[in-house]
């Protein structure tokens, strides 16, 4: 028999495990539908609470397990921020047309590779909820 202190103690432990195990599946996602094409974009994905972004192209040659170290350390209620360092990431996600500071013209379309995996955050909650029930 499971005394009440003791389902508690699991679900707290389960609810840490949980929310460390979606930051890193949310965070393996992201990283997998980021477009390649040097690999510069897809290494530059880390993990901070805080939301300013650094100025840093390829950080890492495995950022999944980067960031799977830094949600280590997160605990429910904390803010954990999945970035992107290369200077190029924002005009990839929305697209970019116009010149640039240094002049150069683009005409880049849009190439959304954060926003769908945001749009499938609900299942992907989902699927690592089932992990623990």
């Amino acid at each position: 028999m499971v005394t009440v202190s003791e389902a508690v103690r699991n679900s707290k432990r389960n609810l840490e495990r949980f929310v460390k195990s979606f930051a890193i599946e949310l965070a393996s996602e992201v990283i997998q539908e980021t477009p390649v094409d040097t690999g510069n974009l897809r290494n530059s994905w880390y993990a901070s609470q805080q939301p300013e972004n650094r100025d840093i192209d390829g950080l890492s040659r495995n950022a999944v397990s980067e960031i799977a170290i830094e949600a280590v350390k997160f605990k429910p209620g904390d803010v954990f921020y999945i970035l992107n360092g290369a200077a190029y990431a924002r005009r990839l996600e929305y697209g970019f047309s116009g010149a640039d500071s240094l002049g150069r013209v683009y005409n880049q379309p849009p190439q959304p590779y954060v926003r769908p995996v945001a749009n499938r955050s609900q299942q992907i909650a989902d699927r690592v909820a089932k992990r623990f029930t």
